[in-house]
């Protein structure tokens, strides 16, 4: 599937050296993400590539990559946590500091690559969500739980990216359902 890349930058040093970078791909340029958003694209999924000056309006409004079939990659001076923090949790595919450019062209064939699975797909879900949430619990253990959640987790894994999570590591259930064997019960705490 092609895959539309568009480099975005009000600066015209920026979108020459990106796109230069970005040549084996054809790559076409925007002066503004709402003039490279306003393009047609013919169905086909799009991967931007935003340059430093454009990078903090992206960040700021993301509704840009609202649609399952826009990815992203951002370029800047100088990468911080935060930065890549709020990338993350908007969607952007990668982040790529001016030191590490060399690895443009790899980062944006890698989202592109993403983006055209989830477009043939047709998964669209809104930037900087997590997704669904399906809690499978009971009032004691012998209900079935983990019949229920293997099941439902198989079949979601059909429509797409599902992750199974154990929430009682006292058993490890699940890991029997599916023939795995652990020597220990691992927990990670959330948020990491």
């Amino acid at each position: 599937m092609t895959v539309d890349v568009l480099v975005v930058s009000s600066d015209l040093d920026w979108m020459m050296r990106l796109s230069d970078l970005l040549r084996p791909l054809a790559p076409s340029t925007f002066s503004s993400l709402a003039s490279a958003l306003s393009e047609q694209h013919e169905e086909r999924p799009v991967v931007l590539v935003v340059a430093p000056p454009d990078l903090p309006a992206l960040l700021a409004d993301p509704s840009a990559l609202q649609d399952g079939a826009v990815g992203a990659v951002g370029v800047t001076e100088r990468v911080s946590v935060d930065m890549l923090r709020q990338a993350m949790a908007i969607g952007i595919g990668d982040v790529i500091d001016e030191p590490h450019l060399a690895t443009l062209l790899p980062a944006v064939e890698q989202v592109a690559a993403r983006t055209a699975a989830r477009h043939r797909v047709g998964v669209v879900a809104a930037a900087g969500t997590l997704g669904k949430v399906v809690l499978v619990t009971a009032a004691k253990g012998g209900q079935g739980t983990t019949t229920v959640a293997a099941n439902l987790a198989v079949a979601l894994a059909r429509r797409g990216t599902t992750a199974l999570v154990e929430g009682d590591p006292r058993f490890g259930d699940l890991i029997d359902a599916f023939g795995y064997r652990q020597h220990r019960t691992e927990v990670v705490p959330a948020g990491v």
